[in-house]
Parts: structure tokens; sequence; C-alpha cells
């Protein structure tokens, strides 16, 4: 069963980055072709009576090293977090200046987290 498993995610996977390129070359942004392709392929899933995939994201940004924000399950928040560092790619940043931002997310992450632990506790 875990080995189906891991074959249906990669399957699922392979499925978003094919989708992710078809609408790229239709003219879509990159945060429009990813939302359309990773909503077209959870919405089948739950079509076919698959469990919610719960995908998780995380930007891998490549300075002098390999740099990754925090994981995050909100496709939003990482779409902003990636036009953030492409924002200080395009401005030329150095190394001090991402790994700035790159701890600010990750704080503002942690914050997340700590407050919906808070909220769960409440509950």
């Amino acid at each position: 069963e875990d080995v189906a498993e891991a074959i249906n995610w990669h399957i699922m996977i392979v499925r978003i980055k094919q989708l992710f390129q078809e609408h790229q070359r239709k003219g879509y942004s990159f945060d429009e072709a990813l939302k359309k392709a990773v909503d077209e392929v959870v919405t089948a899933r739950l079509k076919e009576g698959l469990s919610d995939p719960r995908l998780r994201f995380v930007n891998e940004y490549h300075l002098a090293g390999v740099l990754f924000t925090p994981v995050t399950r909100d496709l939003e928040t990482a779409l902003q977090q990636r036009a953030e560092l492409e924002r200080l790619r395009a401005m030329g940043a150095g190394q001090e200046e991402v790994l700035a931002a790159i701890r600010r997310i990750t704080s503002g992450s942690e914050a997340d987290q700590e407050q919906h632990s808070s909220t769960l506790g409440a509950l």
C-alpha cells in the first residue's frame, strides 16, 4: 500500500508539472500556471474519491549555495515568498539581503505556527 501511495504521489506531481508547462505555453504567468495546474490536479483527485494530498510548498533559491524558504501548505504564501526573492534577484541583492529576507520570512512562518498551535490548544 505504501508503494502504491508513493506511485500515486509521483504521478500527481508529474501531472502538475505537465499542466504547469502547458499553461505557461498558453501564456499564463508563472503564478497563474502553477495555481491552475495544482487546482486541476487536486480537483481531479478529489473527484476520483482520493484523499486531499495536503501539498506543501517551498522555494529553493540559489545564491552562493542553496537557500530555502519555510515549508507552507498555502500556495499563495509560497508564491508571495517567491515574488519577494525574485524582486531581490532583479535588484541585484547580495547574499546578506537575501538571507535577511529569508530570516524574516522564516520568523513570520514560526509566528504563524505558534499562533496556529495556540488556537488549536484553545479548542
